[in-house]
């Protein structure tokens, strides 16, 4: 056989398309291959040092060079055959793929993905994989909506996966919503999933299944069956009927009552669909867990009625997750409660339950283990909240680290106030986050300053200042702005300590402040506090050459392109020209001899970042006259080495977020950042609030 030639369909040419080893004979042919190959090697190299005297000779030599490449790539391949990854046991392999899935999610099913194409990489892997029970136990996410009537992909799926899992216990996910138009059908793709899950349930170890609440029934049969389960998620949606509005119901819920090793569990009723509302708000349900295992729970509904059980007989609790609009504190306020390892507590609460008993039951609490607390509420009076919550962690002796009080979006009264939190701090010494809901004000950023003689939350690294609509008219006198020096010299104290040695010595943290809105005016509240801190001239607001609402303006047009996804008209092809006018403001600007900062302030330099990225829908980011992309990308390429520059130059820097959200954050000299991290905050890149 010419040795030139690729190998002819022997024997052992199925190894060249696969990793599995050679038998004993197979290797065998492959060495004699392998010396037949080198020894013709080395003549043709022999021959390749033929004179160049002529050019007949050199033509040759080029020839003669050729095939010593062409039997020098057979030899590598013919090498690689008798390569020792080929002699790795199959029960090595099997270790490496558990390795290789370990971090990979089933959300997207991404692990299903991976599993599939190790098996068809070859004969081996196939069988590695195939014959490791374990890595069948972690179920492809199956999820359902609208009109889904026949078909088996799915069915043979589960089946499959049920077949290779063997009696191992195994972890799934399982989600259908009904179409308007179709009832539950017992023959259909969901149904038929579904069943073979529930034929299984003796198996489960964590199940996660969001269905309509009117197709519960179908889990009747599993009641007591679940050994393993350890991890539940269940999350209701609406039925196919609407429920009559004027009447109430009760739902009942105890399938999973006495599954004997359930820990973790998640229950809440979804807001999706267009009835769900009016669904929940007359739904009273009755959850019955094994209460007294449980180490998490997450509980949202509307009217509950478990949570005097989870506090009374769940001592093992960890963390605990409980919302709802209304619930039955009454029963509990009289009767000290202690959950000796519960770390994390969070609560979201209506005024009905805040104001009628919560807070007594909050005096009769004792949490020896609170970490992190998160009570968001609607009261009228916080003054009250924080006198509770301060005897709460007096009382259990617990080093709160985390604190988060008041409400997050648009308030139901006609005015906001924080109350006053030097009421509340002085109880969280080891403090490291907090947030406020509520408008803060001038004289509570003033108790947080460390030149006083109470210092309050000394180790406090990140704050969060939201700004809350009243629900009155006109809100907007309603919300005052906070004063620039009240504010910056509060911070001041604060930063003065992190360039101290004890200070350092601790890893040198950030501090960071988030301003967040609730979104009704767009963002425009906290557009006026940055006037009024650009107006300051304090650091990091100093060292200003163009106009703030210079900037403002280059940053409204520039949204534009970010967020109008209409297709063209009239009025667009005005905005279009409004912006090709900014750009052309922004490309005359030279920051070579001034300060930049300001324009990222303003979010300038995040909206050129999303226009380089955006996709043409309507909105000519590559249109041949204005060409916003690639003048965009020029833009961001020119300023990034001052924008750099100008923002290792202060330590105080300010990030635009989004509309709704801004940073301030004092960065010590201890702490390095690399270009490319500096960069993706000044440009908003994976980052956000």
């Amino acid at each position: 056989m010419n040795v030139l030639q690729r190998p002819s369909a022997d024997f052992y040419s199925h190894l060249f398309e696969c990793n599995e080893p050679p038998t004993d004979e197979e290797r065998a042919k492959i060495i004699d291959k392998l010396r037949e190959l080198e020894t013709r090697r080395e003549e043709l190299a022999n021959n390749s040092s033929l004179g160049k005297a002529s050019s007949l000779r050199a033509t040759a030599h080029v020839h003669v060079t050729k095939k010593v490449a062409i039997v020098h790539q057979e030899i590598s391949r013919h090498r690689n055959l008798l390569s020792s990854i080929r002699s790795i046991p199959i029960e090595v392999w099997q270790q490496i793929f558990v390795f290789v899935l370990l971090g990979v999610d089933t959300a997207q099913n991404h692990y299903d993905s991976v599993l599939q194409r190790l098996c068809y990489t070859s004969r081996l892997w196939n069988m590695a994989a195939k014959s490791e029970r374990g890595l069948w136990c972690r179920f492809p996410t199956f999820r359902f909506k609208g009109k889904v009537l026949g078909g088996s992909t799915a069915t043979r799926r589960v089946e499959f996966y049920l077949s290779m899992s063997g009696a191992l216990p195994f972890s799934f996910s399982f989600s259908y919503q009904h179409h308007p138009s179709l009832s539950w059908s017992k023959t259909s793709q969901p149904a038929m999933v579904l069943k073979a899950l529930v034929a299984a349930s003796s198996r489960w170890e964590s199940a996660t299944l969001t269905v309509p609440y009117d197709i519960l029934f179908l889990l009747s049969p599993i009641h007591s069956h679940f050994p393993f389960l350890e991890n539940l998620d269940l999350t209701l949606l609406q039925g196919s009927r609407l429920r009559p509005y004027y009447s109430n119901w009760r739902l009942d819920i105890d399938h999973f009552s006495l599954a004997p090793n359930l820990r973790h569990v998640r229950f809440n009723l979804s807001a999706e669909g267009e009835w769900a509302a009016r669904t929940w708000i007359r739904t009273v349900v009755y959850l019955k867990l094994p209460w007294h295992q449980l180490e998490s729970m997450q509980n949202n509904v509307h009217h509950d009625t478990s949570y005097s059980e989870i506090v009374r007989l769940s001592k093992r609790l960890v963390g605990l997750d409980f919302g709802a609009m209304s619930a039955n504190f009454q029963a509990l306020s009289a009767k000290p409660i202690s959950l000796p390892l519960l770390s994390t507590l969070h609560l979201k609460l209506s005024i009905d339950i805040v104001e009628s008993g919560f807070l007594l039951h909050l005096g009769k609490l004792n949490l020896p283990s609170l970490k992190e607390l998160k009570i968001k509420e609607r009261t009228r009076n916080p003054d009250d909240l924080y006198d509770a919550i301060a005897r709460l962690i007096q009382r259990s002796g617990c080093s709160l680290e985390l604190l988060a009080v008041g409400e997050a979006g648009p308030t139901f009264f006609p005015y906001t106030r924080a109350g006053d939190i030097a009421r509340l701090l002085p109880t969280c010494h080891d403090l490291n986050e907090l947030d406020f809901g509520p408008n803060l004000g001038d004289d509570n950023v003033k108790s947080l300053s460390l030149d006083r003689l109470e210092r309050l939350v000394p180790a406090l690294k990140k704050l969060t200042i939201r700004c809350i609509t009243p629900n009155s008219e006109p809100w907007e006198a309603k919300r005052i702005p906070l004063d620039p020096r009240t504010f910056l010299d509060m911070v001041r104290s604060r930063v003065s300590q992190m360039e101290s040695p004890e200070w350092q010595s601790g890893g040198g943290d950030v501090l960071t402040i988030d301003f967040i809105e609730d979104g009704l005016d767009d963002g425009a509240f906290w557009r006026g506090q940055l006037h009024l801190f650009e107006e300051s001239r304090l650091p990091p607001f100093d060292q200003i050459n163009i106009s703030p609402k210079l900037v403002d303006g280059w940053a409204k047009a520039l949204r534009r392109v970010c967020t109008d996804c209409t297709p063209p008209d009239e009025d667009d092809l005005a905005q279009h020209w409004q912006v090709h006018v900014a750009m052309e403001e922004l490309e005359c600007l030279d920051f070579s001899n001034q300060d930049s900062r300001i324009i990222s302030r303003w979010g300038v330099v995040n909206f050129l970042s999303m226009i380089t990225k955006a996709k043409a829908s309507g909105i000519p980011v590559d249109d041949k006259r204005y060409r916003f992309r690639g003048r965009a990308k020029e833009l961001i390429r020119k300023w990034r080495p001052f924008l750099l520059r100008d923002h290792r130059s202060c330590r105080y820097r300010w990030y635009y977020r989004s509309e709704l959200c801004s940073t301030l954050k004092y960065v010590p000299s201890t702490v390095l950042e690399s270009d490319d991290e500096l960069w993706n905050s000044i440009a908003g890149i994976q980052v956000g609030c």
